[in-house]
């Protein structure tokens, strides 16, 4: 019996504030358990959990020496394991045969087999996070199953890494241990009280009336282990609550747990009482609403739509005969398998015998039943069918938002059929998903959903106005009545309308005072091509003609205030549903009845339509003429099924075929011409990768196929004419006129040869730096230097720019691996194939820097090169982090002070709380090159990257670049660089990135560079501060 990988689970993070408190995201996983094997099944470890195991790393954790940190997970997990209504307990069963390091951590985040080991890795100096996330990117570990056994629905083995330079606190590495072994042990995210902290109610929106205000978390212990964000140490999170007892009681069920719990289930349904998965569910005690609370979100236990668990919710663990308010409740962050979705109308309470969808009978959201359960006993039943709004009802899309309504009946566009509309704020309708954008496109108007638009452009319905909807059982209305565009000008009405029966859509205007925008129908990405063109839709609506979608899949107009908006008052009428055919392509079903195309061939428009018509009963074949040394390209770049693409040979060979390499589930196929002669193209849909015509989809699709000479090093020049066809030299140089190109001729030995191997070796010191070197053919270039452990090397290589593709590796005096580079930029540099690299020695002792060509990753030489070429590199070395303020190149003092995602505000007390000598501190203020660079030294000798400064804007500016100043009062800061006063923005900066007004706060040292930048606060990319302290006469 042969287990099956189940997924790692990663994590990102993010940041929210909220009662001070700082909230980091933890690892993405689902609503109620980790995983599925079947509708119903839940994946768990074995034997009601008993004896889960786990194998520490041998290394230390960060901060943590080995011992403490394999006494803290353990701590950890015996958390789960005191839960006195579950079975689970922790074995160590012994530590990992190695310290795992950069080196060696592939072999345990992705084994090829079972290893035996369920790992608990500590990335003790962050490398590994800095290889998989990208250097400082804040992520804190990752848990969860990693190899299962599918016909059991057994966890065999599990797998956590620990990020240990981000557990600069104990309690902080405690907590985060306890959320993660939550995952290790199967659980998934919950969502009771902690979106509480972050901007929800404590009831369905708006209500917070019903359970009141919920206690500070910081001196009550209520945000549940396993929700997605942490609140930073102290608020709780390594002591489970309810919510968490019930999840890992109901994987691992003590004996007793279900007959001395009560369980509450049901569906929830949508309007028109179909089940919906994805809606989060809170069952709360009236008489302790937020201590006694446990949640759910339905279809948690459902594999597929439409089986039994479907929309079920099933809360466990509650206090029998207590009285439960149970409601619905949108959840607005983290990451869930479940996938959250929208909530189709209001939160709303379950309302007993009253529970309707508000259409025919009044169902109050704000109107609770109260539900209990005995011990032992199921109270079922407790449905939730979602509150519609009634015709004429204002809909709650706000400012970009979007609603989904149910249809009265089906609608098509372009053969594409629906049952429910989004109705979009921004002045149009979609079919199939919504769209929030507010910046009208062509490009968004044929590549996105089917779109009806009655003005597509930046309305505000929350700024005045109304968005509403009128029904029959023939006509189906949306009305924008007296709208302004953003952020409040002027007013704008039209009423878009959907007809049952006569293949129209109607657009009434009324008095608009926008001029811009774009108006029409487009059957979007799948039955577009892409090349559709504007027309002028004011002679149509002259005539109340119909606009028929025959030459082209989409009918529009494009408005400016060069050509303002001119249809007041006027009404236009467009066909939606047309049947395109591909009758002009022939019967084509067989490589002999294939059409002959010219190429470049692209069947973009409607008179060229292509399509698979009907499912498994079709394949396209298309044939052409090409020669030699060509290569033929073939892909469908617009379709709305699974594809499959194949290249025929002129004997009927099939000699490339492909799935999915385009875009989403669509077919790219390429293939280099041996000889000349009649190629042939299929299309089918997938499985059909022999082309037989039986493929289980079919649909539009657009087919661009090409001829180009091959060019393998992409210099523009074709290889059967390249002197030199695999290394990229556009100029062709050959200076002795062999026919072989410079760029093929290996350059000469450099004056430092023999330096092949660590034993040869080019001894080097900190400040070293040479030019004119070269890796040759089978060349490496070896450099040792002698560290002190805890220093940190800086390398930088420098190539030609042209030939060489360079690599970095770093190698102790026993050979082995510590250290890695490859086209990774040096802070401040342009984006490069060179290497750099920051290396901090473990220990005291020589280290051996490897410089070799692109592929040749043992750094042996030998066949493995790619490239050869002239560089330069150099060694520098970090001092080592001050820990007291440094005299700097003006007579003032600086320090750079460690202190992760504080806020400006938090930064600037501190700073100022701070004293040195007679001094008093503050935010650093820079208003020099040389005071920038010396604090920048500071700043990369503490591996520190985005620190806070002492610059900010008023917080009512909106121009990014406007009234900076420094706010101790030492002046005013140039919004752009190049002034006669000195500033330091990086390219592109200061640029209100999260909209006008959302950065208005400096900082210096943005990913690791010699750089200004404009920074949201509060910001989970703060490493720190920089304080100053300025000379001052002892009292």
């Amino acid at each position: 019996m042969e287990p099956t990988l189940f997924p790692v689970i990663l994590g990102t993070r993010s940041l929210f504030v909220g009662l001070a408190l700082l909230v980091v995201s933890l690892p993405a996983s689902a609503g109620g358990p980790i995983g599925l094997c079947d509708s119903g099944v839940p994946l768990r470890w074995p034997d009601g959990g008993l004896g889960i195991p786990f194998n520490p790393d041998q290394g230390n954790l960060g901060s943590l020496p080995h011992a403490d940190a394999v006494a803290l997970v353990q701590s950890a997990f015996d958390v789960w394991a005191a839960v006195p209504s579950a079975t689970a307990t922790y074995d160590n069963t012994g530590e990992l045969p190695v310290d795992v390091d950069i080196t060696n951590f592939a072999e345990y985040l992705s084994p090829l087999s079972p290893d035996g080991y369920s790992a608990i890795v500590f990335d003790d100096t962050g490398e590994i996070f800095d290889v998989l996330f990208g250097a400082g990117s804040g992520i804190l570990g990752f848990a969860g199953p990693e190899w299962v056994d599918v016909s059991t629905c057994t966890i065999l083995e599990g797998l956590s890494f620990l990020n240990g330079p981000a557990f600069t606190d104990p309690v902080y590495a405690f907590d985060v241990m306890v959320h993660e072994f939550g995952h290790y042990s199967g659980l998934a995210h919950t969502v009771v009280n902690g979106q509480i902290f972050i901007g929800d109610s404590s009831g369905p929106t708006p209500d917070s009336g019903t359970f009141g205000l919920p206690p500070d978390p910081t001196a009550e212990d209520i945000i549940e282990t396993m929700y997605p964000f942490y609140f930073g140490p102290g608020t709780g999170t390594g002591s489970p609550e309810k919510d968490d007892i019930a999840s890992i009681s109901t994987l691992y069920p003590a004996a007793d747990f279900a007959t001395t719990t009560g369980t509450i289930t049901g569906v929830i349904r949508t309007t028109y009482g179909n089940p919906i998965t994805g809606i989060n569910v809170i069952a709360r005690n009236l008489a302790d609403p937020f201590h006694d609370a446990v949640s759910a979100i339905s279809g948690d236990y459902s594999l597929f739509p439409g089986d039994a668990f479907d929309g079920e919710y099933t809360l466990r663990g509650l206090t029998p005969g207590a009285s439960y308010a149970v409601y619905i409740d949108q959840i607005l962050a983290g990451g869930f398998s479940t996938l959250p979705v929208a909530i189709p109308g209001p939160e709303e309470f379950y309302n007993g015998a009253n529970e309707s969808n508000n259409l025919t009978n009044t169902d109050n959201p704000l109107d609770l039943t109260v539900v209990s359960a005995a011990a032992g006993e199921t109270t079922g039943d407790i449905n939730i069918l979602i509150n519609g709004l009634r015709p004429g009802s204002p809909l709650p899309v706000g400012d970009d938002g979007s609603f989904e309504l149910p249809l009265p009946f089906g609608f098509r566009i372009l053969g594409q059929s629906f049952d429910k509309v989004f109705v979009n704020a921004n002045g149009n309708l979609t079919f199939g998903s919504p769209d929030s954008s507010y910046t009208p496109s062509r490009p968004g108007f044929l590549d996105g959903p089917p779109r009806i638009a009655g003005l597509w452009r930046d309305l505000n319905p929350s700024a005045g106005g109304i968005v509403t909807f009128a029904q029959t059982a023939s006509a189906f209305s949306v009305i924008w009545r007296n709208v302004p565009a953003y952020p409040s000008e002027g007013a704008n009405s039209f009423t878009i309308t959907l007809k049952k029966v006569g293949n129209v859509v109607e657009v009434k205007y009324g008095s608009l005072t926008a001029t811009s925008g774009i108006a029409g129908l487009s059957g979007g990405f799948v039955a577009t091509g892409g090349l559709e063109t504007p027309l002028d839709l004011s002679p149509s609506a002259a005539k109340q003609a119909r606009l028929s979608l025959w030459p082209q899949a989409a009918i529009f107009e494009e408005f400016s205030e060069a050509s303002p908006f001119d249809l007041k008052k006027k009404t236009v009428r467009y066909q939606h549903d047309v049947d395109y055919n591909d009758r002009w392509a022939g019967k084509n079903n067989s490589l002999a009845g294939a059409t002959a195309i010219t190429l470049p061939f692209l069947s973009a428009t409607v008179p060229q339509y292509t399509e698979i018509d009907p499912v498994g009963a079709d394949v396209d074949y298309y044939k052409f003429e090409a020669k030699a040394g060509e290569i033929i390209y073939a892909e469908l770049t617009r379709g709305g099924f699974d594809s499959v693409a194949g290249i025929f040979a002129p004997d009927g060979t099939l000699v490339a075929v492909d799935d999915d390499s385009g875009f989403n589930l669509l077919s790219a196929v390429a293939y280099q011409v041996l000889q000349d002669g009649t190629y042939t193209v299929a299309v089918s849909g997938f499985p059909d990768l022999d082309f037989s015509g039986d493929g289980g989809s079919a649909g539009h699709y657009v087919l661009s196929v090409m001829t180009v000479e091959a060019d393998s090093d992409g210099d523009g020049i074709p290889d059967i004419r390249d002197n030199c066809p695999y290394i990229w030299n556009p100029g062709q140089e050959d200076s002795d006129n062999d026919g072989v190109g410079d760029a093929c001729v290996p350059p000469p030995t450099d004056r430092l040869e023999p330096n092949d191997s660590p034993a040869e070796a080019t001894s080097v010191s900190c400040g070293v730096s040479f030019s004119d070197l070269s890796i040759g053919t089978s060349d490496v270039d070896y450099f040792g230097i002698t560290l002190g452990g805890g220093q940190t090397l800086l390398v930088d290589v420098d190539s030609d720019g042209a030939l060489l593709n360079a690599m970095l590796g770093v190698f102790d005096a026993d050979g082995n691996f510590w250290a890695f580079s490859d086209d990774q930029s040096a802070p401040g540099e342009s984006l490069t194939s060179d290497p750099y690299l920051e290396f901090t020695a473990p220990f005291d002792g020589t280290f051996y820097i490897a410089v070799t060509s692109a592929f040749d990753y043992d750094f042996n030489g030998g066949s493995d090169h790619y490239t050869f070429g002239t560089y330069g590199i150099s060694f520098e070395c970090l001092e080592p982090c001050a820990i007291e303020p440094t005299e700097g190149p003006n007579g003032h003092f600086y320090q750079v002070i460690t202190a992760y995602y504080i806020t400006w505000e938090e930064a600037k007390a501190a700073a100022e709380a701070m004293t040195f000598g007679c001094a008093t501190g503050h935010l650093a203020t820079v208003t020099s090159y040389e005071e920038d660079a010396f604090i920048d030294r500071l700043r990369r000798n503490c591996l520190l990257q985005q620190l806070w400064v002492g610059g900010l804007q008023p917080s009512d500016e909106l121009d990014p670049t406007a009234n900076w100043t420094w706010y101790n009062g030492e002046g005013d800061i140039p919004g752009v660089n190049g002034g006669t006063a000195y500033s330091n923005w990086r390219a592109g900066e200061p640029n209100d990135n999260y909209g006008p007004g959302s950065e208005q706060f400096l900082t210096v040292g943005l990913f690791g560079e010699f750089v200004w930048n404009d920074e949201i606060n509060p910001s989970s990319g703060i490493w720190g501060f920089v304080v100053e302290f300025e000379p001052c006469d002892p009292p």
